[in-house]
């Protein structure tokens, strides 16, 4: 499932100039109030295993549906970096070989409105569609900041380094209800910036590694102890194997939750900070109802909201679910850092300048993701498309406790399985 549902055809209502704001003289109440997410700084020994690590968070920090990881390690060189995301890009398009002195690899893009329609019956929904463009890395940067270049200057008559990440957020909830202009994204792009595995160049974490010469590469994640991941005969992108995004200012990714229960985990590599806000599980159908009823103008049925949720084109302020008297925090990702949104959790979410970053999902019971951020909004997805038989397997193991074995048994592997429980040898 792509991250965001396709119009054919470019609106006419969006503009890729946007309209001078006002500055920003005062962040609103509503948004200094808002709770902020937990940040967590796990140990040396405590970031051995990733899934181990979220499961031992997870009872405090799923209350507030997302969080946030800073590893205790450095961060991969933004050299390395760049040369991982462009063998990535490369594999995906024969025609691009940067190992033979050849053209850089190149990506497309879409486009993504940034506004208010007030012709649109339901203008929280925002349309998003092929921009027909592609770019290299150093091309797309150079357009994100020739964008924030004029954008805040005529917003704010600052540059975005001058402002916190308050008036970022301030800046965008603004524009969402002022005159439409368009951004570009690129997501949904199988690969990573992360170094490839190499079990044998795997560091322990007392000698200097980098994360992504650790367990929290993006690219075993999902197959690593403890997530039933590992089971899967088939590599699917943004699942068992993460994939990119690439970022501009106000880039954004609208409410969703993910799919099949999944866990998500995401690292920004490169660029600028993104928000994050989160909804937890417990609030996930009032979550709905506020959205069918002030965003959809109560047109459509409760089923017909979820679905319609699930097309990741519904962008609404947090402010109207605090004031519908929901659970609603946030949180800002910095470069080199993690953030876990936990099952049935909704969140969304905006870059603040151009950057880059990974994604994917894992599965203990549920699944884990992994996201990336480069100075040009670099991300790697999640497409939680399982199989059938694959969703039977996991839901029978993790949810149907009494169709396990009673007698303890032993795989090839190494799991242990038992009555009422899966203990991971």
């Amino acid at each position: 499932m792509s991250t965001s549902a396709l119009t054919t055809t470019a609106p006419t209502t969006t503009t890729t100039t946007p309209a001078p704001a006002e500055p920003v003289h005062e962040i609103p109440q509503w948004l200094k109030s808002l709770p902020v997410a937990p940040e967590y700084h796990p140990t040396i020994a405590e970031f051995q295993d990733p899934i181990a690590y979220i499961l031992k968070i997870e009872n405090e920090a799923s209350q507030f549906g997302i969080c946030k990881i800073v590893p205790p390690v450095p961060l991969p060189s933004k050299k390395a970096t760049i040369t991982n995301l462009n063998r990535s890009l490369s594999a995906r398009n024969p025609n691009n070989n940067v190992n033979n002195n050849k053209s850089p690899p190149t990506f497309t893009t879409r486009h993504q409105q940034v506004g208010f329609d007030p012709r649109k019956g339901r203008p929280v929904q925002k349309p998003v569609w092929q921009s027909g463009e592609s770019y290299t890395l150093q091309q797309f940067e150079a357009k994100a900041k020739q964008f924030e270049k004029v954008y805040l200057k005529k917003s704010h008559g600052k540059r975005g380094s001058t402002l916190s990440a308050l008036e970022i957020e301030t800046l965008f909830w603004r524009a969402s209800v002022d005159k439409p202009f368009s951004v570009e994204y690129a997501n949904d792009m199988p690969g990573s910036a992360f170094v490839p595995i190499n079990t044998k160049a795997m560091r322990e974490l007392g000698d200097a590694a980098t994360v992504g010469e650790t367990a929290w590469n993006m690219r075993g994640v999902a197959r690593s102890n403890g997530s039933l991941l590992r089971f899967m005969k088939e590599e699917i992108p943004g699942v068992t194997s993460p994939m990119v995004y690439i970022a501009m200012l106000f880039s954004w990714f609208a409410w969703h939750v993910e799919d099949h229960d999944l866990h998500s985990l995401n690292y920004m590599h490169m660029g600028a900070a993104k928000t994050w806000y989160g909804v937890p599980r417990d609030a996930a159908f009032a979550f709905q109802e506020v959205v069918r009823v002030h965003g959809y103008g109560g047109d459509f049925n409760p089923l017909v909201t979820f679905a319609t949720l699930g097309e990741k084109t519904t962008v609404m302020s947090p402010e109207v679910l605090v004031g519908g008297g929901l659970p609603c925090c946030r949180l800002v990702q910095n470069v080199g850092e993690f953030v876990v949104t936990f099952p049935g959790a909704y969140h969304s979410g905006f870059s603040h300048e151009a950057g880059g970053a990974s994604k994917i999902v894992v599965k203990h019971g549920y699944a884990d993701r992994a996201e990336l951020c480069t100075n040009v909004g670099v991300k790697e997805d999640d497409v939680n498309c399982l199989g059938n038989p694959d969703l039977l397997v996991i839901f029978t193991i993790t949810e149907l406790p009494s169709l396990t074995r009673v007698n303890k048994t032993q795989s090839t592997d190494g799991t242990v399985f038992q009555r009422g429980s899966l203990e991971i040898a």
